[in-house]
């Protein structure tokens, strides 16, 4: 009896090792691995066909079958081609600004408000910046806008002489919607005491209407914006543009050249009958070269619109 259960047990211990060699193999056929072999179950044992059962014939492994009639698979369509990422420009390398031919912002002319009798020609052009501020309306015609509270579109004199430019607004400048608000005490006392102008003499604005948001500049961003600039340059009718950063002069300029390069000449701007001079940003006026510079680029504006400087313009 003893020999019997170790008998069963051998076998019961064989099956198991078969059972986990399929289940890890993967194997769809009950096959033993090769040099298995049944345990004996001693002699004079009477072979029992529950004791040890026999293997049958194996069958084949399954294979899938198509259903009859079934049509034939449509051929796959070759895999699109990647759609090539806009273009990105830096500040330092610009590439020419023309606006693509089939731009139609880039060929709407601009809209002066109608000047009835007896309105002004500061009057009309106060209405005409009022409407092309409704025709840009929520502009979106760059990723710039996902990062902007307010679009800071300008503010000053809508018939001055004096036009002043810089690149894009700062925090501020953005959370209340008006211009150089941060720089604005600096920028007062530059007109008022270098030129005797007020600060609502002059008109304010930016090349970009929205903040930077760090990277590199899309494309996008300065064919619409450069578009319109223009047209507040074409409604206020400035003399000179006194630009104060690179990428504003480069931009408006269609120009690749850097700041010091752009720097000591007046520019035609086209299509106007402006002049553009290109000076330091406010940011670096707290250098003392920079101010020194930044002042003789100020003489040159003041002789240029015939004014009397300040007292104190250094």
């Amino acid at each position: 009896m003893t020999s019997i259960n170790e008998a069963l047990a051998a076998l019961l211990a064989a099956t198991r090792g078969a059972l986990e060699w399929h289940m890890e193999s993967g194997e769809l056929a009950l096959s033993a691995p090769d040099g298995f072999q049944a345990p004996s179950l001693g002699r004079g044992a009477t072979r029992s066909r529950h004791a040890s059962p026999r293997r049958g014939p194996q069958a084949p492994p399954m294979t899938p079958r198509s259903p009859p009639h079934e049509a034939p698979l449509a051929p796959t369509p070759p895999p699109l081609a990647p759609t090539p990422l806009a273009p990105t420009l830096r500040a330092a390398t610009l590439p020419p600004f023309a606006p693509p031919p089939d731009d139609a912002q880039a060929r709407r002319p601009v809209t002066l408000a109608p000047t009835p009798g007896g309105l002004s020609p500061s009057a009309a052009a106060a209405a005409s910046l009022q409407i092309l501020r409704d025709d840009i309306g929520d502009c979106r015609a760059c990723p710039l806008h996902a990062r902007r509270k307010s679009l800071v579109f300008g503010v000053g004199a809508p018939r001055a002489r004096l036009m002043i430019v810089a690149d894009a607004p700062g925090f501020l400048d953005d959370y209340l919607g008006l211009p150089f608000v941060e720089d604005g005490q600096l920028l007062a006392d530059m007109l008022r005491k270098g030129m005797g102008l007020s600060r609502e003499a002059a008109y304010l604005t930016y090349l970009l209407k929205c903040p930077l948001a760090g990277g590199p500049l899309p494309l996008e961003s300065t064919v619409a914006c450069r578009q319109h600039l223009m047209r507040q340059v074409e409604i206020v009718r400035p003399e000179v543009i006194l630009v104060l950063n690179e990428l504003s002069a480069q931009v408006l300029l269609r120009s690749e050249r850097s700041l010091p390069l752009l720097r000591g000449k007046f520019y035609p701007l086209e299509g106007t009958g402006a002049v553009v001079r290109v000076s330091f940003p406010l940011n670096a006026l707290g250098n003392p070269s920079a101010r020194r510079e930044a002042w003789r680029d100020l003489q040159s504006v003041i002789r240029r619109l015939g004014l009397s400087p300040g007292a104190n313009g250094a």
